[in-house]
């Protein structure tokens, strides 16, 4: 399932020759455009205030045990997108 992105995050424009991968800045009138950087969805998620106590607090109201790092890391990546989406909804209203 595709996951609403928000459309990115810092928009520009850059223009890119097929034949050699260059980037370069976007020229007017040029048609061979795409969006650069980062989604939005991404931006909200990297810098939601959800750190790892936070998301040791969570694995253990629902594991009942500490979490080693993969798991840790697992919840909160989880947790942060949790709250990416709910900002992307929120802005939709």
């Amino acid at each position: 399932m595709s996951k609403d992105t928000g459309g990115p995050a810092f928009p520009g424009k850059v223009t890119i020759n097929r034949a050699t991968g260059e980037i370069v800045p976007y020229q007017f009138g040029n048609d061979d455009f795409e969006d650069t950087g980062m989604t939005l969805r991404d931006h909200f998620a990297s810098t939601a205030p959800i750190g790892m106590e936070d998301a040791k607090y969570a694995f253990l109201q629902l594991c009942g045990r500490d979490p080693d790092t993969a798991e840790l890391m697992q919840i909160l990546a989880e947790l942060r997108g949790m709250y990416a989406d709910a900002m992307l909804a929120e802005r939709a209203k």
